[in-house]
């Protein structure tokens, strides 16, 4: 009898110590937000107090992480975010989860937005004169073909007179 009551209640004494364990984890694990429509002096401590950048997250982790020993995660909200500087990460950044939020669709970019207005020349054909430089252009995701002139290879050896060289 003595023997069921144990076989019975180990489930229950494993479900009681993971559930004890798992409480331990989220209390000494820190949470920082990030947005791509947060703000870098929020505190990021929650969705809607979200940092805008990863690097400002990487820096409050850091603050964080000299004064508690604690692992620490930076969820990312949906969104595009567009890496404008190098993220280095060094051994000061160990245990530390960079992930999205609840399965969130994330991009990281390290492209530009094209700034200026759109101006429609044909009926699949628009035109901006951007103030920088670009060899790549994308659209929701979709790689576009850049106008260029001539329309074929930027260099083509057989238009060259090697005789004249």
């Amino acid at each position: 009898m003595r023997n069921t009551i144990v076989q019975k209640a180990k489930p229950w004494i494993v479900l009681l110590v993971l559930t004890f364990m798992a409480g331990i984890h989220a209390i000494g694990q820190t949470s920082i937000f990030v947005s791509p429509r947060g703000n870098d002096r929020y505190a990021g401590t929650s969705p809607q107090t979200a940092v805008k950048t990863i690097i400002q997250a990487l820096r409050l982790s850091r603050e964080i992480r000299r004064s508690e020993n604690n692992p620490v995660s930076i969820y990312l909200l949906q969104g595009t975010y567009f890496i404008q500087e190098t993220i280095d990460l060094t051994a000061a950044d160990s245990f530390l989860n960079i992930l999205p939020y609840k399965g969130a669709k994330v991009i990281l970019s390290g492209g530009k937005r094209l700034q200026g207005k759109w101006v429609k020349t044909g009926a699949q054909r628009w035109q901006q004169n951007p103030s920088q430089s670009f060899t790549q252009l994308f659209e929701e995701g979709r790689r576009l073909t850049v106008a260029r002139y001539p329309n074929h290879a930027f260099w083509n050896p057989s238009a060259v007179d090697l005789q004249q060289h």
